[in-house]
């Protein structure tokens, strides 16, 4: 399958698990993600900081052999993960990446023992309110210039516990 667009890349884009290692090696592609974004941006001491279960959640996708978006994620409470970060490089928006990745974190979560997903949210970013609004989740918690946010999911039997 291939979805229209600047790259038609963003269909081919391929989903897996993010690990510290890829992170240091493509630091700068890593960066270069959230390049439109206004500060303050992430910089290599957020990639890299230990969390707990961040290595089990967290993905990325490539095209070729560049990152063109990623989660960051860990456990915030033992059945409760939190995605910190969610970009995906300017130029692949907009093409069904991100309903992708959303899906297949949900699987990640569930697989792995969580019942509930939040994130944050600016009350500024619309588009980004439009977009997890449409994919269940609801506000939970507003917080000054963000919106909490959270999705309960069901647990598989065969969950891996945490």
């Amino acid at each position: 399958m291939m979805d229209s667009g600047s790259h038609g890349g963003a269909g081919r884009a391929k989903i897996g698990p993010l690990y510290a290692d890829k992170i240091r090696e493509h630091m700068t592609a890593f960066i270069a993600v959230a390049a439109d974004q206004p500060s303050p941006r992430w910089g290599k001491e957020n990639f890299l900081r230990s969390l707990p279960y961040k290595w089990r959640l967290s993905m990325v996708a490539w095209h070729d052999e560049t990152p063109i978006g990623y989660t960051i994620v860990s456990r915030k409470a033992p059945t409760r993960a939190h995605l910190h970060h969610f970009m995906i490089r300017t130029d692949f928006r907009n093409q069904g990446l991100g309903n992708r990745m959303m899906a297949e974190l949900e699987k990640r979560a569930r697989k792995h023992g969580f019942s509930e997903l939040t994130l944050k949210v600016e009350k500024a970013s619309l588009g980004a309110r439009r977009f997890y609004s449409r994919l269940g989740y609801r506000q939970i918690d507003d917080e000054g210039q963000y919106i909490l946010y959270g999705k309960p999911m069901e647990i598989p039997a065969e969950y891996t516990s945490p």
